[in-house]
């Protein structure tokens, strides 16, 4: 647990009938005060060895730099929001300095107990980000939508022999995609589509065959795909959607509006 302040600060700008433009920069964080706590337990196949550990300390967090940039407009065919997000480095994005506590077993003996200060950081490497939205009315209320976005991690690469030397086991990226269609009549609104991702990286595994405790590097694929279902419903809507006409019948007359004051 960590808890830290930073300043964030944007400006907006109108380019012209339907056309916007944003820039944000979000300064590096200030680090106000944290704490540590883990534990940790390892037991081997080969040897009948079990080790167990208790760690205390402080953690320190420290956020990049961070700029963003966005550019949203109105061509004759659709509209378009496209944005970027470039996060500087950071040589600690997080660290520990913590205080180990451990006793290993070797069957129901206590073989050892060790008592020590240990040290981990955790790095950002330079990364952008980009998404793009896109909506393109085929129909009178009916819109075709499509989407992109990039989400690559900050961390750096896991690596053999390091994987305990930082605070993340795993590292990820990722790019997403989406496309469907919305339908916003005068009230309401619904939109069908389809979400899928692909993206590889690095996992951590603990091995059972070393007694140490120590992890593996594991390459890491992934994919995924998923169906949206999503809107608004409200009695005005379900109302249009009616041919029956029962629904707007069991409304009553609508009231008429109030005369605006002289």
């Amino acid at each position: 647990t960590a808890f830290a302040a930073s300043l964030l600060t944007g400006l907006q700008f109108t380019l012209g009938r339907g056309w916007k433009a944003g820039v944000s920069l979000q300064l590096p964080s200030l680090f106000l005060t944290g704490k540590y706590t883990a534990a940790r337990s390892s037991e081997g196949l080969v040897v009948a060895s079990e080790q167990y550990s208790q760690e205390s300390g402080t953690l320190r967090a420290q956020y990049p730099l961070r700029a963003a940039f966005g550019l949203a407009g109105r061509v004759p065919w659709f509209s378009f929001e496209a944005n970027a997000y470039v996060h500087g480095a950071s040589d600690s994005l997080f660290s520990v300095d913590a205080t180990r506590e451990s006793v290993t077993f070797q069957g129901s003996t206590v073989s050892s107990h060790d008592e020590g200060n240990v040290t981990y950081r955790e790095r950002a490497i330079p990364v952008t980000n980009l998404g793009l939205g896109i909506s393109a009315p085929i129909h009178r209320d009916w819109s075709l939508l499509a989407g992109v976005l990039t989400d690559f991690s900050g961390l750096a690469p896991r690596q053999p022999g390091s994987a305990d030397n930082g605070i993340f086991r795993s590292r990820r990226d990722r790019i997403h995609g989406s496309l469907g269609v919305a339908w916003t009549p005068t009230v309401g609104s619904l939109l069908f589509g389809v979400r899928g991702f692909v993206g590889d990286g690095e996992l951590a595994v603990s091995s059972a065959l070393r007694s140490d405790g120590s992890r593996l590097i594991l390459p890491l694929d992934e994919w995924g795909l998923s169906l949206v279902i999503s809107g608004q419903l409200n009695l005005q809507m379900i109302a249009k959607l009616d041919p029956t006409g029962l629904v707007e019948g069991a409304a009553g007359p609508a009231k008429p509006s109030p005369a605006p004051p002289k």
